[in-house]
């Protein structure tokens, strides 16, 4: 079984699928870059959709105060960065409409902030908008795409966003084979353009696209003997 991830993953998620009897390739098939953007002073409420929109506001602590901010978070892994950086996260949801139906429900007397890539999705910020919840949106990085076309044969290509497909697809083409796993609904969607062969991960998180490319193929592998 050939395994394509379209990230660099850690020594330790790599070790889940080498383990696993897979060979394995990975291509950063996005870059994202920091912009520039005009520093808002007395944030008090910043909402952060990805870990990247995080680095980039860490790295400009000192031209922001954020001591008393209140962060709310979209996935496990960006609150995590943020709490180990020292930023008080007081919301956690597994996607942008999720936190959105938390902020309008607990927070509609609160104005946020909204750092975001230029690339972001329209669903929280526009769902805070229809319930009159004041909400400036600031993009602090872009997205890249950076395609590869690569030869031979792959049972499973990884996807962690919408424009890591459209990287991938501007060079090469899906196979009637191949199962492209996805770490979200949002993701998914775009790979429906191209393939019927879909795995959607049980959460949001790289470790369980590794689950489900183990379950997955394994399965298959077995099938096919």
């Amino acid at each position: 079984m050939r395994i394509l991830s379209t990230k660099i993953l850690t020594l330790a998620q790599k070790n889940h699928l080498i383990h696993a009897g897979f060979h394995y390739v990975e291509r950063n098939f996005i870059e994202t870059l920091a912009i520039d953007f005009d520093v808002p002073q007395n944030t008090e409420h910043i909402i952060y959709t990805s870990q990247k929109a995080v680095e980039v506001i860490a790295e400009k602590r000192d031209q922001i105060n954020l001591q008393h901010a209140h962060i709310y978070c979209v996935g496990e892994k960006t609150a995590a960065f943020a709490r180990e950086i020292g930023f008080h996260v007081v919301e956690i949801a597994p996607n942008a409409a999720d936190l959105a139906k938390k902020l309008i429900e607990s927070y509609a007397d609160k104005a946020f902030t909204f750092f975001c890539g230029k690339q972001r999705r329209d669903e929280l910020p526009h769902a805070l908008k229809e319930a009159k919840i004041r909400v400036e949106e600031i993009v602090v990085y872009k997205t890249m795409l950076t395609p590869e076309e690569l030869r031979g044969h792959f049972d499973g290509i990884l996807f962690f966003s919408p424009s890591a497909i459209q990287s991938f697809v501007s060079k090469n083409t899906f196979s009637e084979e191949v199962t492209a796993f996805c770490i979200g609904a949002t993701t998914s969607k775009e790979a429906e353009k191209h393939t019927k062969n879909i795995v959607v991960a049980n959460h949001p998180s790289v470790e369980n696209v590794l689950v489900q490319v183990i379950k997955k193929l394994n399965r298959s592998f077995r099938q096919a003997q």
